[in-house]
């Protein structure tokens, strides 16, 4: 189908409460909001998978719109043909890269 418009938003960063922690000697207490290790591996790793996610996303669009374009090109054609090349097995394949009948439901 029609790829999203619109990234996935980045995940948030890990909100934790306020808690006592030693400074640089053992007599000092700092009050500090640090996320555990866990947390910020989660954040890491949600991040990461809405990046790949996005990248995806773009790479769809760009094809989609590809397609499009080249569909819109031929609009107005009586015929269209789809020329085939063979391979030594016999198996015959589309020339043209974009838009075939071979190709997704987007292409026929």
């Amino acid at each position: 189908g029609v790829p999203p418009r619109s990234n996935l938003d980045d995940p948030q960063w890990p909100q934790t409460p306020y808690g006592l922690r030693f400074g640089t000697s053992r007599h000092q207490m700092l009050a500090s909001s640090i996320p555990s290790r866990e947390d910020v591996s989660g954040f890491i790793h949600g991040l990461n998978r809405v990046k790949r996610t996005n990248r995806e996303l773009h790479s769809q669009r760009c094809d989609f719109l590809i397609k499009l374009q080249v569909a819109k090109e031929m609009r107005e054609e009586k015929r269209i043909y789809f020329p085939h090349n063979i391979d030594f097995r016999g198996r015959a394949y589309t020339m043209h890269v974009h838009l075939n009948h071979l190709g997704s439901d987007v292409c026929r």
